[in-house]
């Protein structure tokens, strides 16, 4: 890996991954420096920059169920990752629903002959794995004394010490040449080994995608063979990918804050819109309620007028007719009695007085007036809407 073409731009970052180490092109921490994860590779611990002290990758690696550290994330179709344990907890009729979002996700149908648990180990999220193993301090004991409280580490003697043991024996003048670093800093060694054949990783298959030792690629067919790339080739070619998928990703991120914000901005917009049409409704009611209320009180003022001049003509003509009757009763029987009773020579001598004083009680104003017809309905709808 020492001999990698200088065209590439690779960057070394001593880290404490078991893999020994991370070595990523220099576009990857340009990348992520762009999207604000700000990431360092000394990933021993949960040492990614943050100004507020935890980074945005630590507040993802944090189950959303028992808000603790993620522990054998499992993933679901909604890309949402919790811990094993709690999606478990979940199962129904071998689906889960999803805490976050509630969505399902559907299990494999030969998990329905095996518990929950092992049901939901078949998806775990092996991102998330990665990150929160890797991101876990890693406690060393020292080399001499082993105490468990070894803080520096020697690169060149690839051992641990103590602050004790470093001033005892380490800082002689033979040693002085020794690069000291923090443990957390230390450049591991180890190289990757084969844990079927226990030789080192040579080779890559792009068809199974995994590294080969000399062992497994002389296992493979002559075709598939073929399919097979040196390390750093390989190295090359999926360090592009990723670059690509994650700008693809960071362009959907992007488009997404985009509809975020335009929609946000449409629906306030909407709800402002829906503000003002209210408040002109409310002052177009108050507006006509006040018109109604002055029409209304106008209506029925006329109504009262006319109701209490039709009643004094009413009540006059009333009066003037139940006055009438008694003299019209006893007129009446007068004439009666004189016409049943009166011989003819009365008849005769005073028949025309009678007549003639009935005629004059028939003209006179006891005499019957007809009362004036109702008026018919009136057109009050109408009347109300002028």
């Amino acid at each position: 890996m020492e001999n990698l073409d200088d065209r590439q731009h690779f960057l070394h970052f001593s880290g404490s991954y078991k893999n020994g180490h991370t070595i990523v092109p220099s576009s990857l921490p340009i990348y992520y420096n762009s999207i604000g994860l700000g990431l360092e590779f000394s990933p021993s611990k949960r040492s990614h920059s943050s100004l507020g002290g935890e980074s945005k990758l630590d507040q993802h690696l944090d189950c959303g169920i028992c808000k603790n550290e993620l522990e054998d994330p499992i993933l679901l179709n909604c890309f949402h990752s919790f811990c094993s344990n709690c999606v478990a907890t979940r199962v129904l009729d071998n689906d889960v629903a999803c805490y976050s979002c509630n969505s399902d996700t559907h299990l494999k149908d030969d998990s329905q002959t095996t518990n929950d648990f092992t049901a939901v180990e078949s998806r775990p999220d092996l991102l998330l794995q990665y990150l929160v193993s890797s991101n876990k301090p890693e406690i060393m004991e020292c080399a001499n004394c082993e105490e468990i409280n070894a803080t520096i580490f020697c690169n060149t003697c690839d051992q641990a010490l103590c602050n004790e043991c470093r001033r005892l024996i380490h800082s002689a003048k033979m040693f002085s040449k020794h690069e000291i670093v923090a443990v957390e800093k230390r450049t591991q060694k180890q190289k990757k080994i084969c844990e079927k054949h226990g030789e080192e990783y040579i080779m890559y298959s792009s068809i199974h995608k995994n590294m080969l030792c000399i062992n497994c690629f002389r296992d493979l067919d002559n075709e598939k063979r073929i399919e097979c790339t040196d390390l750093k080739t390989a190295y090359t070619q999926n360090s592009t990918s990723l670059v690509e998928a994650m700008v693809s990703l960071e362009n959907l991120q992007q488009q997404t804050n985009e509809s975020i914000i335009s929609i946000s901005a449409i629906r306030q917009e909407t709800i402002n819109k829906a503000d003002i049409e209210e408040s002109v409704v409310m002052d177009m009611y108050e507006k006509l309620k006040t018109s109604l209320e002055a029409r209304k009180d106008m209506m029925l003022n006329q109504i009262q007028q006319e109701r209490e001049e039709k009643e004094q003509a009413l009540a006059a003509q009333l009066v003037s007719l139940q006055s009438s009757l008694p003299i019209l009763e006893a007129r009446l029987l007068a004439s009666s009695t004189f016409a049943k009773e009166a011989t003819v020579f009365d008849l005769l001598n005073l028949g025309h007085h009678v007549t003639t004083q009935l005629l004059q009680l028939l003209d006179s104003p006891f005499s019957f007036q007809k009362p004036p017809p109702t008026q018919t309905s009136r057109d009050l709808t109408g009347e109300f809407r002028e």
